[in-house]
């Protein structure tokens, strides 16, 4: 036997997701707060004239909402820390 990891298929519009990969349009935004104040993350389609959280698409680091981040295969993603000695 041989053991395979493949992804879960992508979540469709409304659908609670953790990050933008989860979202097949890219984006899992915040769309309001549950009972006990905590956020309710949801799949959106993409917004308009907004800029891209981790792991949301892009095309050029510009695109991401934080100026640190950079676009890595088309998505927001945290630069690498540096190592310390």
């Amino acid at each position: 036997m041989r053991g395979f990891a493949a992804l879960a298929p992508c979540l469709a519009e409304s659908s609670t997701c953790e990050s933008g990969s989860d979202c097949c349009a890219g984006f899992c935004r915040q769309t309001g707060n549950n009972q006990n104040g905590e956020p309710i993350l949801q799949c959106v389609p993409p917004p308009v004239n907004a800029c891209s959280n981790v792991d949301e698409p892009c095309v050029t680091p510009l695109d991401c909402c934080d100026p640190t981040n950079l676009c890595i295969a088309g998505r927001c993603a945290r630069p690498k820390p540096p190592i310390v000695n």
